[in-house]
């Protein structure tokens, strides 16, 4: 290359980097330096009025269309309907050990119940209806939701579905039978422990009876034996009066003898005399001593014994009465099982309740059903929605042109 080249290159450098620095400077400046404030720069309540008519197509059109969209969506949104069964537990109550019934207890926890539903009984019908479908892709199963009221023993089983909902009440009908049916043998099983302690105090009737009716024999014994000394003392006493008799016959007869001056008096006679009235008196004495107080200490005995027999007899009877009462609590006779479940209507699964049965049974109380309303917001809400929301999009794309506009405008004005 040149001299004369080389200088030209070197000028033509020198030139760019200063033409580059000075433009560098000036941006920075522009950038760097604040802008000034105007009282143009301000827009006022009516500018944004002025811009929106300025872009009237724009709001009208935006407008249109979301009106549109909303009404394409509320035609073509299917209604939802809430479909619901009422399941009330079943309950328990058993009388204690002095024949008073407890409270009534539900069959199993509100929360027990409410878990059993919803991981359990609504996954497997679920799942068998899913197994039943010809077109797996194309089931699509309902979202059922499972609630409990505070303080009560009421399920509510409820789902939202669209008009056609035959099959989400059969599905309904069918989980609120599995509990039925679980419940069920829950209460078999609180029923045979009723019906074992049933047993258990018949058989403590039965020994309490044949108790009473000991009891009963032995008094009637000790009443035989009263009988029976009192019947001794009776004859003790005309043996005494017998004796009394012989005594005072046997007195005048010696006197007489020792009165009579024309007999001569025999020592003999009149010792013979005194011996046999003295043996008549001495049995008389032993027989006044038993009549007195072996027979009255006897007859005292065996009355403060039947006494004591007609107070165990009494404690005895009040015992089986106290039984029998509680076996007049014990409503086990019925058992309950499936054939309580109604076979008339394949919705309603309804137990025979009897409001004297120490087990109620779990029972649908509202068969499954649709209501006759559907959820949600109504067309005329929506509607409202889709205007509100059609004039504020109208509004923003009015700025949004107005924008794209200025910018524009600066860009080729540049």
């Amino acid at each position: 290359m040149s001299k004369k080249e080389e200088s030209v290159s070197e000028f033509d450098r020198t030139k760019f980097s200063s033409g580059t620095s000075a433009q560098l400077e000036r941006k920075a400046e522009y950038v760097l330096a604040p802008t000034p404030y105007t009282p143009e720069n301000e827009m006022s309540l009516v500018d944004l009025i002025r811009v929106v008519l300025s872009h009237k197509l724009t709001l009208f059109a935006v407008f249109s269309l979301t009106i549109v969209a909303t009404l394409l969506f509320v035609l073509m949104m299917p209604k939802q309907y809430n479909y619901e069964t009422v399941i009330e537990l079943g309950s328990y109550m058993l009388p204690n050990e002095k024949g008073i019934l407890s409270e009534r207890k539900l069959i199993e926890s509100l929360d027990n119940s409410k878990s059993k539903l919803e991981k359990r009984f609504i996954t497997q019908v679920l799942n068998e209806a899913a197994a039943a479908s010809k077109d797996l892709s194309e089931f699509e199963p309902p979202k059922f939701k499972v609630s409990a009221p505070k303080n009560g023993n009421l399920l509510i089983l409820s789902t939202l579905w669209r008009e056609d909902g035959d099959n989400v009440l059969a599905l309904e009908t069918k989980i609120a039978n599995n509990l039925i049916q679980d419940h069920i043998v829950l209460a078999d099983e609180i029923l045979e422990q009723a019906r074992q302690h049933k047993d258990n105090y018949k058989l403590e009737l039965k020994e309490l009876t044949a108790s009473v009716m000991s009891i009963k024999q032995e008094g009637g014994v000790l009443s035989q034996r009263l009988a029976r000394t009192e019947q001794e003392a009776i004859l003790y006493s005309k043996q005494i009066q017998r004796l009394d008799v012989d005594v005072l016959s046997l007195v005048k007869q010696k006197a007489a003898y020792i009165s009579d001056q024309t007999q001569p008096k025999e020592a003999m006679a009149i010792l013979l005399l005194d011996n046999e009235l003295k043996q008549i008196r001495d049995h008389r004495d032993r027989l006044e001593v038993e009549l007195l107080i072996q027979l009255e200490n006897r007859k005292a005995d065996l009355r403060k014994a039947l006494a004591d027999n007609a107070s165990t007899i009494e404690v005895a009877q009040a015992n089986v009465e106290n039984v029998r009462n509680i076996l007049v609590r014990f409503h086990v006779d019925n058992v309950i099982d499936n054939k309580h479940l109604a076979e008339t209507d394949s919705i309603r699964l309804s137990v025979q309740r009897n409001q004297f049965q120490l087990v109620r049974p779990t029972q649908v109380v509202v068969k499954p059903h649709r209501t006759f309303k559907a959820v949600g917001m109504g067309w005329l809400v929506q509607l409202g929605i889709g205007l509100v929301l059609g004039a504020l999009l109208g509004v923003i794309a009015c700025f949004m042109v107005e924008l794209v506009g200025k910018v524009r405008s600066e860009g080729l004005g540049e």
